[in-house]
């Protein structure tokens, strides 16, 4: 025996219980019994899968499904409709996907007496000649069973409706389909989204042509009705911000979505055509269009018009890098529950960290440190002449490091210290102290300017050194035939700056004896501390460090010897565990 909430009613001198079963109850206690279940698919509707084609794997097994079903002449169900069962597997998954009709058992309803308070979603003809009966004094006493929702959005309404009124052999849905989003939803951002999935789905150039089944009917995967909870999200935190802008942009959202998703598949090309992915899913789809408000922003933050689809493209561009075609292969983790599904897609996509990377350029490696500092998680993407155009896309000056954060794009090394902190302020790395701060930004802006131009030209002016410098930096810019054509171009384009600035070979000598100034200079500040600024190490130090570690592979070493209080400093700063993992990637 069982106990489960129920309720007993009286109907026409019948007792029924309207009662609360789990589901796995349901499946265990009732059985399936159908009118002459005997007469193969002709009875009860194809296989899904049978014919020319060759079959899809279906969530159904429909040979366990026959053996649980028992067949009986005196059976009062109809054969079983497959097309229908594997619809509401759909639906149940689609329904679980969304979350958003949970039910709450054991409550007490109280409802409004007004006449008229209640709408029908269903079984109006019942109601109807009940209303006869009770009008002829015949159904007085008659208890009806009924599920009453409480407050219903209208997207539900319609959801359910739909459900009920077309499905197999009831209304042909093509009816509701068709309807503008006006006439079918009272609320503006329902009815603009409704459009917005038909013509994603409708429009000869939507990249999402056929994908979706709008109200249960089509060929497509995806479900309209998460599309449409996403779309409405996007409109309300819009007209959260007011002004006129909010409505242009729902007045021609079809045309920024239609753009937006080409550009996502251009940025995902290979999982855009292959079959073996799975980024037109309704996790996929959701996820992309969770990240809307961020993208708009960003075409907004970069001079760009919305509707504009190379401005969409720029800022979905490092996509490609950031989440990549291989996240969404069908197998892939992102799909697994433990992945966490939509929320783990929309936090890749929007938090994951991305930087664009040259392994020979102190400046990056200033970058490198500073996010290993704070413990912030990061993938690298080197600089390679293929990718030169990307990254111009990214900074217009075509210089690295650029840190990618969703749709904030972060160019210099100064400009991605300065946002990591202000995103990530434990551990600090600028004093908080106004005096104490303007003069670690002093010590950063030194180190960026006087010792880069003097490391730069041990690196590139010293024919000791130029040699081991070149083959670090071409073996990641370019490889195979094209690494001597790019080595010879960095050199001529270096020596040609140096020399315009009045330097060569021959200004070797007066260039160490300023690095031995320099280096006194550091050697005083941290005469009864272990680092620039006090205890600990701030971004002066990071900046000066990624300066000066380079020179443990020139000649010019030896300078770095000869102030034991400076050298002592670069190896208790490499030391640190973060820091090493910095210098290690």
């Amino acid at each position: 025996m069982i106990t489960v909430p129920a309720i007993r009613l009286h109907q026409f001198g019948v007792v029924l219980y309207q009662a609360i079963l789990s589901a796995r109850d349901v499946d265990r206690l009732v059985r399936f019994e159908v009118l002459s279940y005997e007469g193969g698919d002709a009875a009860h509707g194809a296989r899904p899968g049978h014919g020319k084609r060759k079959a899809k794997p279906s969530r159904v097994n429909w040979e366990l499904l026959e053996r649980r079903i028992a067949a009986s002449a005196e059976a009062y169900q109809r054969p079983v409709i497959r097309k229908k069962i594997a619809d509401l597997v759909e639906y149940y998954l689609q329904c679980s996907d969304v979350g958003n009709l949970p039910a709450i058992p054991g409550a007490v309803l109280e409802i409004p007496s007004e006449e008229g308070v209640l709408r029908a979603l269903d079984g109006q003809h019942r109601l109807l000649a009940l209303h006869q009966l009770i009008t002829a004094g015949q159904a007085n006493d008659v208890q009806v069973p009924a599920v009453v929702f409480d407050r219903l959005t209208p997207d539900q309404v319609v959801e359910l409706f739909v459900t009920i009124n077309a499905k197999h052999t009831k209304l042909n849905p093509s009816h509701l389909i068709s309807l503008a989003g006006r006439r079918l939803y009272p609320d503006a951002e329902l009815a603009a989204s409704h459009d917005i999935i038909r013509a994603l789905n409708e429009h000869a150039e939507s990249p999402l042509r056929g994908e979706i089944k709008l109200f249960g009917v089509g060929r497509g995967r995806v479900a309209q009705a998460p599309l449409a909870e996403e779309l409405k999200g996007i409109f309300t935190a819009l007209d959260a911000l007011g002004g006129r802008q909010s409505d242009r942009f729902r007045d021609a959202a079809q045309r920024f979505f239609l753009n937006y998703f080409k550009q996502i598949a251009r940025v995902f090309p290979r999982a855009w055509a292959g079959r073996k992915y799975s980024i037109k899913t309704g996790t996929a789809l959701r996820a992309f269009l969770r990240v809307v408000p961020d993208v708009l922003n960003a075409v907004r933050k970069t001079g760009g018009e919305v509707l504009d689809a190379h401005a969409i493209g720029r800022v979905v561009a490092p996509w490609a890098e950031l989440v990549g075609d291989g996240r969404f292969e069908t197998e892939s983790e992102w799909r697994q529950k433990q992945a966490g599904g939509i929320a783990a897609r929309e936090r890749r996509m929007r938090d994951e960290h991305l930087l664009y990377d040259l392994t020979d350029s102190p400046f990056c490696m200033k970058a490198r440190i500073c996010l290993h500092l704070k413990g912030v998680p990061y993938r690298t993407v080197t600089l390679t002449v293929g990718r030169r155009r990307e990254l111009r896309r990214l900074n217009p000056l075509g210089k690295v490091p650029v840190l990618v954060h969703g749709a904030d794009v972060i160019a210099d090394s100064s400009a991605i210290a300065r946002w990591v902190e202000d995103h990530y302020p434990d551990p600090a790395l600028i004093p908080a102290d106004p005096e104490a701060r303007a003069y670690c930004l002093l010590v950063e802006e030194w180190a960026d300017e006087a010792l880069y131009f003097i490391v730069g030209a041990f690196k590139w002016l010293n024919p000791e050194n130029r040699r081991a410098a070149l083959a670090n930096t071409v073996s990641e810019l370019a490889a195979g035939a094209l690494g001597p054509v790019v080595g010879w171009a960095v050199v001529r384009n270096v020596r040609r700056r140096y020399a315009a600035w009045g330097y060569t070979a021959a200004a070797l000598g007066g260039l160490e004896a300023r690095m031995r100034e320099n280096l006194g200079v550091l050697a005083a500040l941290l005469a009864d501390r272990p680092y620039l600024l006090g205890r600990s190490p701030t971004l002066a130090d990071v900046a000066a460090f990624a300066q000066l570690s380079w020179m443990r592979r020139y000649a010019e070493a030896r300078l770095l010897d000869e102030v034991p209080t400076v050298r002592d400093w670069l190896d208790r700063f490499a030391a640190a565990p973060p820091v090493a993992a910095a210098l290690s990637s």
